[in-house]
């Protein structure tokens, strides 16, 4: 009998979109925090362009837009937070001038228009500025997200959603899901890794898991569900439960932060754990 965690969505406090943390590489922007924001350093020099603000309003929660859409959340509220945001906001403009004039691209300045932007932020977990979400045509949730200044990665996302690339991987999410959680005993779905999580409730799981009950580290498979929003959202469908973390073991769900606090008080986790570890020797 699979074991749902409590802890919902209005349980979890709602901060500021944070810090996107890009990695060292070719192009390489640094980031740093912002007013809670996460902002995408560039290093190079980028020209003014002004970015038009779309009405909230023209976003509807509950229909999915008719035509590949890009959301596109940005900051204009400091100079380097502007600048990363304007470099990606050329990516945008080229895809839609040049490549795909079907596209639509919508725009969303996380500072202005925080007030009305609440209910979007939430749903789709922005934290980062910039962040681009790709919708496929007439799909309901992103299936493609791009966090950071990363202009080239926005080229490629809006190829996928205009050429259907990512709806038809999108067939074989549950079957990946299925397969993580067969191969691994011990399973942790979470928001970011176990050396840097991305939310409180991840980042109490672990230390519930390693710490407190001395799970070894080898022992527990994770999956950061923000790098793959195919993933994310598929996980939600397959396990019936929209939030993070979710732990599995021996491919039963056993629930997320509040669940398995109650099953350590009881001791019924350590038992359960105990039993697998001895199954795989």
């Amino acid at each position: 009998m699979q074991r749902k965690s409590h802890q919902g969505l209005s349980t979890e406090k709602r901060t500021r979109p944070r810090a996107s943390r890009s990695q060292p590489g070719p192009g390489h922007r640094r980031s740093r925090e912002l007013s809670g924001f996460a902002s995408a350093m560039d290093t190079t020099t980028a020209s003014t362009v002004p970015i038009p603000k779309t009405d909230p309003s023209r976003w509807s929660l509950d229909q999915p837009p008719e035509n590949p859409t890009l959301l596109f959340f940005f900051g204009s509220e400091a100079a380097d937070v502007a600048a990363a945001s304007r470099s990606v906001y050329r990516a945008l403009l080229a895809q839609q001038e040049q490549c795909h004039p079907h596209l639509d691209v919508m725009c969303f300045d996380v500072y202005e228009q925080r007030g009305t932007l609440d209910k979007i932020l939430q749903k789709y977990d922005v934290r980062a500025v910039p962040t681009v979400l790709g919708f496929p045509a007439r799909a309901e949730q992103p299936l493609g997200r791009v966090e950071g200044a990363y202009p080239a990665r926005v080229g490629a996302l809006a190829e996928q959603i205009t050429s259907g690339t990512l709806l038809m991987e999108s067939v074989s999410v549950q079957e990946r899901i299925r397969r993580m959680i067969e191969k691994n005993q011990v399973l942790l779905f979470m928001k970011g890794t176990p050396d840097r999580p991305r939310c409180g409730f991840s980042q109490q799981i672990v230390q519930l898991l390693l710490e407190e009950l001395e799970l070894p580290r080898s022992r527990l498979a994770t999956f950061d569900v923000l790098s793959d929003e195919a993933i994310r959202q598929g996980l939600k469908e397959y396990s019936q439960w929209p939030t993070f973390p979710q732990l599995y073991i021996r491919g039963e769900l056993i629930g997320g932060l509040d669940v398995c606090r109650e099953m350590t008080r009881s001791g019924e986790l350590a038992e359960l754990l105990a039993a697998t570890l001895e199954t795989e020797h």
